[in-house]
């Protein structure tokens, strides 16, 4: 046998070894990829550089990929409803202060100090007197709303 007829024979060795039909292909197919909901983070250098929301994060983060605003060279997310996303979103931007985050979603938690003097009905001095007088920790820029349950008397949220 000369070595023409050895590559073919192993040629064929590998197409039996792989061969499928296509009954087996279309049982066993997978979505080009798969739907998450969830908010992910986008990571450079070991730091969080931005937090997002996205009905699809695959999809979203392959465009932050593509348009290059955002410089990033890892991503990580978490699965949870849609109607969960706007306070996880809330919640890791208060903690981790993302560089290329420059608000909050909309939530009923985390709220900066002019949101705070909105919702409490109140001014900022006495606003900034509470917070000092009661230590309250503030989460990067962001106050947890619960922490101002004495300033709410009397005020809708």
């Amino acid at each position: 046998m000369d070595e023409e007829q050895n590559k073919y024979l192993v040629f064929e060795q590998i197409i039996n070894c792989f061969d499928l039909d296509l009954d087996t292909i279309l049982d066993n197919r997978k979505r080009a990829h798969e739907i998450i909901t969830g908010v992910y983070f986008l990571i450079r250098d070991l730091k969080v550089v931005y937090v997002g929301q996205s009905v699809d994060v695959i999809a979203r983060v392959g465009s932050h990929r593509t348009n290059r605003v955002k410089q990033f060279d890892e991503y990580y997310f978490i699965r949870c409803p849609e109607e969960y996303m706007n306070i996880l979103e809330a919640h890791f931007i208060a903690k981790l202060s993302p560089a290329y985050n420059t608000s909050t979603p909309k939530n009923p938690v985390y709220k900066s100090k002019n949101l705070l003097k909105k919702a409490l009905c109140c001014d900022m001095q006495t606003i900034t007197r509470f917070i000092e007088k009661n230590q309250i920790q503030s989460h990067g820029k962001y106050y947890k709303l619960g922490d101002f349950i004495p300033l709410m008397v009397g005020v809708s949220i």
